[in-house]
């Protein structure tokens, strides 16, 4: 994929049609280069779209092979979280920092922006179903929490009717629609 080029370039160049073979490519080259790796999730911040969010696919995909990988971003990402410019960075990076432990002083933050973020009306069901799962998390670990997303889930559900919030819903919180 040519070491000169930068990782804009090879996510511009790689997924400008998404694949998951083309992905995988842009993995592999991460994999062989992990200086890389920092760059690719500095520009999964930016407001920079497609490419953003494209990247932010990459690291994904990459966590789903090697979560050690992130680590060092984990609290970082989380302190992007409410600043990403998309509702796909947002579901994705949702979905990375749910593979991780949630470090002690972020619960609080994390805690109340998944609540704000499956009370809007305006966010779409992934990120909401991505919101719910760290919600859990955070109810398994301090059980007293649990009720209190219980009622709002349960005063949203029939206001959501995509499958996913429901099965989400369900799932998580053993709700009954």
């Amino acid at each position: 994929m040519g070491e000169n080029r930068t990782i804009k370039e090879i996510i511009e160049d790689k997924l400008s049609y998404s694949t998951l073979r083309n992905i995988q490519k842009v993995i592999d080259y991460i994999v062989i280069n992990p200086d890389k790796f920092s760059d690719a999730v500095d520009l999964s911040f930016s407001d920079e779209n497609p490419v953003a969010w494209h990247t932010a696919w990459v690291i994904d995909h990459l966590t789903d092979k090697n979560t050690d990988i992130f680590k060092p971003f984990l609290n970082e990402s989380i302190e992007h979280i409410k600043s990403l410019a998309t509702d796909s960075q947002l579901r994705i990076y949702l979905r990375i920092i749910n593979k991780y432990d949630i470090p002690e002083q972020y619960e609080v933050l994390l805690y109340d922006y998944c609540k704000e973020l499956i009370l809007s009306s305006e966010k779409a069901v992934g990120i909401k179903a991505n919101a719910m799962r760290i919600l859990k998390k955070i109810c398994t670990k301090y059980p007293e929490l649990t009720e209190e997303i219980k009622q709002i889930i349960t005063e949203l559900l029939p206001l959501n009717t995509k499958p996913a919030f429901i099965h989400s819903a369900k799932k998580l919180f053993e709700i009954k629609k």
